[in-house]
């Protein structure tokens, strides 16, 4: 944990902290969250499909653009549509899965989530 810094500052790209990924793993399993990480500052997340989102294409939705997040999967009754085509509507009984930084989920949910996209 003490090296991390250190490492970004000599050119790492990505730190893994096990301290920081066990206490993540242990809150989220504690909370019941649906938030896995995948590394230090790299997590998967699941989202209802927003109301601003319904009906619209990944292409269209400019969800890698504006926030950062990935489309991992869109999964509708059940069935998951891994690393969907970007003309992939998004359903509106759809949970989407998605991979970011917590910056990008923050975003989608400014974005998305919480009703500031009007399109």
């Amino acid at each position: 944990e003490r090296n991390i810094a250190t490492l970004h500052r000599a050119g790492a790209d990505l730190v893994m902290s096990y301290s920081s990924m066990g206490a993540d793993a242990i809150f989220n399993a504690l909370e019941q969250k649906n938030v896995v990480m995948v590394a230090e500052g790299l997590d998967v997340f699941r989202f209802a499909a927003p109301p601003a989102l319904h009906g619209r294409t990944l292409a269209d939705s400019r969800i890698r653009e504006d926030t950062g997040c990935l489309v991992l999967a869109i999964e509708t009754d059940g069935q998951v549509d891994v690393n969907p085509a970007p003309t992939t509507p998004i359903p509106p009984d759809a949970q989407m899965i998605l991979i970011g930084t917590t910056e990008s989920e923050r975003k989608f949910m400014e974005r998305f989530v919480r009703g500031r996209n009007k399109r």
